[in-house]
């Protein structure tokens, strides 16, 4: 058996405004309504690893939905009937499968690009008015949401954790990284985060790499592996 874990990095690019609530913090009326989450090291806007993990897997859950999963009676009935290939990869509460392969870490800015919107004078987040219209007596009720602006971009890393016991692994690990490349796609066409109706949250990922950190893989599945998650490769699935 070869165990061993890849390294996967890239860049998240902030298309549009972004809204990944943080906690609630006081504010006077007429001040901003609903803050984004920080790091609480720096407090800079960042986006939260189970947010990204969340947000692909239900993607991925929509697109290859299985009949028994439509048929749950909650949320974990749910995600332990989805497809076998997610469950795999994004862990389930099942006795024999548990932790799932891949792991998410939060996502914090990039310092080049701190420093370049330092340098524009341009601040990490705004904050942007809106309008709710009851609909009964057409009364506005203004709110005021905070964005990470558009351009913003974060460093995001994720761990792919491996072991081979037989040829039927290593077909496996290809159907996974195919699995992670098409969330990707599928999330750049979509939104991270809330009111991606009203155009927030859209997002661009970059300068994808892997790179084997512990174990051993043979040299051609890891070049695969690189490929397609570069977009070279067609897919495995």
């Amino acid at each position: 058996m070869s165990y061993g874990k890849i390294l996967i990095t890239g860049d998240i690019k902030s298309l549009s405004g972004m809204h990944i609530g943080g906690m609630d913090r006081f504010s006077a009326i007429g001040s901003i309504d609903s803050f984004v989450v920080r790091d609480t090291l720096t407090n800079q806007p960042m986006i939260p690893g189970s947010s990204l993990k969340g947000k692909i897997r239900y993607l991925l859950g929509k697109k290859y939905v299985t009949t028994e999963s439509l048929q749950s009676k909650n949320t974990i009935e749910y995600l332990n009937k989805q497809d076998v290939r997610i469950r795999r990869l994004f862990g389930s509460t099942l006795e024999k499968e548990k932790i799932g392969r891949l792991i998410f870490s939060d996502c914090f800015l990039d310092e080049a690009c701190v420093g370049d919107l330092k340098k524009k004078d341009v601040p990490l987040t705004e904050v942007k008015a809106e309008n709710v219209i009851n609909r009964l007596t057409a009364v506005a009720m203004p709110r005021f949401i905070e964005r990470s602006v558009r351009g913003a971009i974060y460093n995001m890393k994720l761990v792919y954790t491996f072991d081979i016991e037989d040829e039927t692994r290593i077909q496996e690990i290809l159907e996974d990284f195919a699995l992670v490349k098409e969330g990707m796609d599928l999330l750049e066409s979509d939104y991270l985060g809330g009111s991606g109706s009203r155009g927030y949250g859209k997002v661009k990922f970059g300068n994808i790499d892997a790179k084997l950190v512990a174990g051993e893989l043979p040299e051609d599945i890891f070049c695969k592996c690189q490929s397609i998650l570069k977009g070279d490769e067609g897919s495995a699935l």
